[in-house]
């Protein structure tokens, strides 16, 4: 006759190979034969919840408590179980007795937090809970797990990645927590290490499509399109319909100039989940970048549809508006720009009486545009204003000391005095409505040091005759990608030295600089600050530059200036004009297909030979 006991080991024994069905029933018979006994209604629990019959487990562990109303170890159980049938409340309920009687626990400490966690409004309670199992037994895997993916709900990514990184060392893992490592990992901004955690989560599980979209997001940010490419087009061949991904190709597609492709994968998104405002605005830069604002209006017309609050497409609509000459709507979008700078100081709106206040100007974005914007200091002053403060960043102080107009300069950083408003620079052709027949003359007047004037001038007639002293510049800012596509290749500037009777005079700033030593044809000499680079412009004959501050400096100072741009240029110098509003003395030379250094400069040496 088979007895209880032997029953309950059976049962055990089945539930130890996973064969829960048969597990439940041998362990149902052991309780039907002796139903006193506490530990046959637990284990019987054990079973059901693994079969997913929670509320038949809830019915085991209450029987078994009836049995020991105390036992610590079975109150943990019920209150999973009841967690898992979701009455979260009375899981942590009972949780909460289990944890009274062994508050050493660390199980029980790591089961209640998991109850918690799924209950709303008490997510930090559950973290206490997690961090106490994790104090309690540091080796505790599925707690350091458990307090990660807490972490990561909460957008706490650096902590989220500390307590996965934890998980991943201690337990076996399988891909999806690498996995979840990574997005950590990324999203607290570390991309090397989230890049090697999406590579071991992929090694685990190679078909992860997650994986391999993400991985090609942080190989972008690392700097290496071409292998970002490669991840997410894995990621496609796993999950084709896979939108994220989809838009991530588009993207990478853009960074490397393949814009047909680039195209065509934004338009797959739109096709799969209709009208969609990254994927619409990303649609109108293509266009941008082959100089087309006209055709990239409509598509961040139809982003800020999808999405109001865009927080870019506005910003490129008034781009694309004042590059079109539509600059009465362009300026107005163009506000919409990312400023990362807050004042308690009241912001100058147009039609606030001016007279007998004071006022800051700041200068935002690029050197280049407060050099350009400084023009609106003039037009501030005509609204009748007693005191005007310009804050400015430190490399302009040194010239912007020498503008006329300005009552105090402060550089960034240094103490804002107290003043009635405030404005940014870039701001004011909106509140003011510049249009193209209103733009204020460049400006204002520097008063440049006479003496530093007369010694390049002395220094410039030993180097060339008049009408030959040229000066030059081949790069801008090579921080930024735009930088980057606004900057030619040294060599293709040195052509023009061919022509003979040209003495090139480098006014290249920045890492860019150094090329020029490898040129014996090209006067470099140490200029001290931009006041004195100034001078030296000022004592030149003709500025050949790419679009970078040289070009607004030279243009401000009445020099002749002749200006290369790509072939998408920047929305200030507008389309098809080889003339700008901005600057009278301004001879614009724009690519005729990207890239096309070597024929714009050939058009160069042509109008200088004439």
């Amino acid at each position: 006759m088979t007895t209880a006991d032997d029953l309950h080991q059976r049962g055990l024994l089945a539930a130890s190979h996973g064969h829960f069905e048969e597990a439940a029933r041998l362990l149902g018979q052991a309780v039907a034969e002796s139903p006193a006994i506490r530990q046959f209604h637990t284990n019987l629990g054990l079973a059901l919840s693994r079969l997913g019959r929670h509320e038949d487990a809830v019915e085991a562990y209450a029987a078994a408590l009836v049995l020991e109303p105390g036992h610590a170890g079975t109150l943990a159980k019920l209150g999973r179980t009841l967690g898992r049938a979701g009455r979260s409340a009375e899981g942590v309920a009972a949780l909460e007795q289990a944890a009274w009687f062994e508050p050493d626990n660390p199980d029980t400490a790591n089961a209640l937090g998991a109850v918690l966690a799924e209950s709303a409004g008490r997510e930090e309670e559950a973290r206490r809970r997690f961090t106490r199992a994790v104090e309690l037994d540091p080796g505790f895997g599925e707690a350091w797990r458990n307090l990660g993916l807490l972490e990561a709900r909460q957008e706490r990514w650096s902590a989220a990645a500390a307590a996965l990184g934890q998980a991943v060392a201690l337990e076996q893992p399988a891909g999806q927590l690498v996995y979840q490592l990574g997005v950590a990992l990324g999203r607290a901004g570390r991309p090397a290490e989230a890049r090697l955690a999406y590579e071991r989560a992929l090694v685990l599980e190679p078909r992860m499509p997650e994986a391999w979209n993400n991985l090609g997001h942080v190989l972008a940010a690392l700097g290496d399109p071409e292998a970002a490419l490669d991840a997410v087009e894995r990621a496609l061949q796993f999950r084709p319909d896979f939108a994220e991904a989809r838009y991530n190709q588009g993207v990478t597609l853009q960074s490397l100039g393949r814009v047909a492709e680039a195209r065509r994968a934004y338009q797959l998104v739109l096709a799969a989940q209709g009208a969609d405002g990254d994927t619409l605005n990303n649609l109108g830069g293509l266009c941008l970048s082959e100089a087309e604002p006209d055709q990239a209006i409509p598509f961040y017309q139809r982003a800020l549809d999808a999405n109001p609050v865009h927080p870019e497409a506005r910003w490129n609509l008034g781009l694309a508006q004042l590059s079109t000459g539509d600059w009465d709507a362009g300026w107005r979008n163009y506000e919409a720009r990312r400023v990362a700078r807050s004042f308690v100081i009241p912001r100058w709106r147009h039609g606030e009486d001016l007279a007998g206040c004071s006022i800051l100007l700041w200068s935002e974005q690029g050197l280049g545009d407060g050099v350009q914007f400084l023009r609106y200091v003039d037009a501030v002053r005509q609204l009748g204003v007693a005191h005007l403060t310009l804050e400015c960043p430190a490399p302009l102080a040194p010239l912007w000391r020498l503008a006329e107009g300005i009552d105090r300069l402060i550089v960034r950083g240094e103490p804002v005095p107290e003043v009635d408003y405030q404005i940014s620079l870039m701001s004011l052709p909106a509140e003011l409505g510049t249009l193209e027949s209103t733009v204020p003359q460049p400006g204002p007047r520097y008063k440049l040091d006479s003496e530093r004037r007369a010694a390049w001038g002395r220094r410039l007639a030993a180097h060339a005759p008049p009408g030959r002293r040229i000066g030059i510049v081949w790069g801008g800012n090579s921080e930024n990608r735009q930088g980057l596509d606004r900057s030619m290749p040294l060599e293709e500037m040195m052509r023009l030295s061919q022509l003979g009777g040209f003495a090139p005079v480098s006014l290249q700033h920045g890492p860019q600089s150094g090329g020029a030593a490898d040129w014996p044809s090209i006067a470099v000499w140490r200029q001290e600050d931009l006041a004195d680079t100034a001078a030296l412009v000022a004592e030149l004959d003709l500025v050949i530059t790419v679009d970078t501050l040289m070009a607004h400096l030279a243009g401000t100072l009445a020099r002749k200036t002749w200006l290369l741009l790509p072939f998408a240029a920047d929305w200030r110098w507008m389309c098809g004009r080889e003339d700008s509003p901005w600057y009278p003395g301004v001879r614009l030379f724009r690519q005729s297909r990207p890239g096309d250094w070597p024929g714009l400069v050939q058009r160069v040496a042509a109008a200088l030979t004439n």
